[in-house]
């Protein structure tokens, strides 16, 4: 693939080594109209459950990447009702509750076209959009009046945090959940190669749960993708002793990256069960210059079958320290503005909003 990447300049030396064993072979963008080429629905087979079209239905739309994510238009012909609505009825509302907030913080539209409302257990904290005095686009974030400890503001530092309870999820779902998408975005010429992946996909199989561990970055705001990406990486030299493929997910400022497990000729080559291998993985990839940047990177250990719950998350962002000094107290019921000073107690909620956003406040 004939383009020019470029990652922080930090992680130039991983980035050589992990382009030194591995080549795009698929670079797949969600489309921002519907795909057309479509093969009929007369001619489809489905690569999850193997049924063809006189065998099972192809009526809905399949996503390839889960509506969750923002994904709209990016469906596929290869994926049966059934599967459809087994990987949304299993997995799909756990990569959501994983997922947390930031979806709503975020803006990311789902399938009917709205950003989802997010409650807390116990409804806690409540994030939604909302209009604000004339924005239109903005987020409310808002906590019950009887918690305390969601919003932590510095008001010197101005660092605020936002720790708010995630709904349950059962981490091995969510693996599943985008080991799907990596398996609906492999070439077709791959998929009877991958057909342990795939009963493994749909199966209650425990033996291979060590496989579900995933590296997740957290990248910088500015550094967001409006729509998913996903690469699809395949090892340069098939003597190597590494996995072929390489899956990365890229949604808004996080990246999910997994090696694809149980290929055949990988298997063949007891790449699982026995001898070691080595596995480099590939940092963020842009297609201009980046400046260095903050970013975070963990391995997310996505085996267990045990549901998570009570998972406390933090969102951290901060404003400049000399604005917070000097904010107005503003009554909506008066009109009124004066100098109280700020107690970060008292806060209830805070609205984002784009930045070139304007509030059209009374006039008093």
């Amino acid at each position: 693939m004939d383009i020019m990447l470029y990652t922080f300049p930090g992680l130039i030396n991983e980035f050589d080594i992990f382009f030194n064993n591995y080549d795009i072979e698929e670079l797949i963008v969600c489309p921002s109209e519907k795909i057309t080429d479509l093969k009929p629905k007369e001619e489809r087979i489905c690569r999850f459950c193997g049924l063809n079209y006189s065998q099972t239905t192809f009526k809905k739309e399949a996503h390839i990447i889960s509506a969750h994510l923002g994904n709209k238009y990016l469906v596929s012909d290869f994926e049966c009702d059934k599967c459809n609505k087994f990987f949304g009825d299993n997995y799909e509302n756990d990569l959501a509750a994983f997922l947390g907030m930031s979806r709503t913080i975020l803006g990311v539209k789902n399938r009917d076209n709205k950003i989802p409302t997010f409650k807390s257990p116990g409804k806690m904290l409540m994030a939604r959009r909302e209009e604000f005095y004339g924005i239109k686009e903005g987020i409310k974030v808002s906590r019950e009046e009887s918690t305390k400890g969601i919003f932590n503001i510095n008001v010197n530092s101005g660092k605020t945090e936002i720790k708010y309870q995630k709904q349950p999820y059962t981490p091995i779902k969510v693996y599943k959940a985008l080991l799907k998408i990596a398996l609906s975005i492999i070439p077709g010429k791959y998929v009877a190669d991958y057909r342990h992946a795939f009963e493994y996909l749909v199966s209650n199989n425990d033996k291979l749960s060590d496989l579900a561990k995933v590296l997740h970055y957290e990248l910088p705001y500015n550094c967001k993708v409006e729509n998913p990406i996903c690469f699809l990486f395949r090892k340069l030299d098939s003597t190597n002793r590494t996995i072929t493929h390489v899956f990365a997910l890229y949604f808004q400022n996080n990246i999910f990256e997994f090696p694809i497990p149980l290929y055949k000729v990988d298997l063949d080559n007891n790449l699982y069960y026995g001898k070691s291998y080595s596995m480099p993985l590939c940092p963020p990839i842009f297609t201009e210059p980046v400046a260095e940047a903050t970013y975070f990177r963990t391995i997310i250990d996505l085996s267990s079958n045990e549901p998570v719950r009570g998972e406390i998350e933090t969102i951290t962002f901060s404003m400049d320290p000399d604005q917070m000094n000097k904010l107005k107290a503003y009554n909506p019921t008066t009109g009124e503005i004066t100098d109280t000073t700020l107690n970060p107690d008292d806060i209830i909620g805070i609205y984002f909003a784009s930045q070139d956003s304007k509030a059209s406040f009374p006039k008093s």
